[in-house]
């Protein structure tokens, strides 16, 4: 049986595991349950413009001057 908590899934390996997740919150999904694909973003693909687009957008703080290594590490 696969357990989800947020967007993190687990599988266990062992059964004997499985009442420690429950407990520490993990829900467990149904057989026939669609799971949500989560979408990945490539920032080494985006313009340093679309990241700092992304910052405003989260809130973070960043620097015109920074470089657009320094602006993904702001976002991870």
């Amino acid at each position: 049986m696969k357990y989800q908590k947020g967007k993190r899934i687990l599988e266990p390996l062992d059964s004997s595991i499985e009442q420690m997740l429950i407990d520490a919150g993990w829900e467990p999904i149904k057989e026939n349950a669609t799971i949500p694909k989560v979408e990945t973003v490539d920032y080494d693909e985006m313009t340093k413009a679309e990241i700092m687009d992304l910052l405003k957008e989260k809130g973070i703080k960043f620097s015109d001057r920074d470089n657009k290594s320094k602006l993904i590490e702001l976002l991870k």
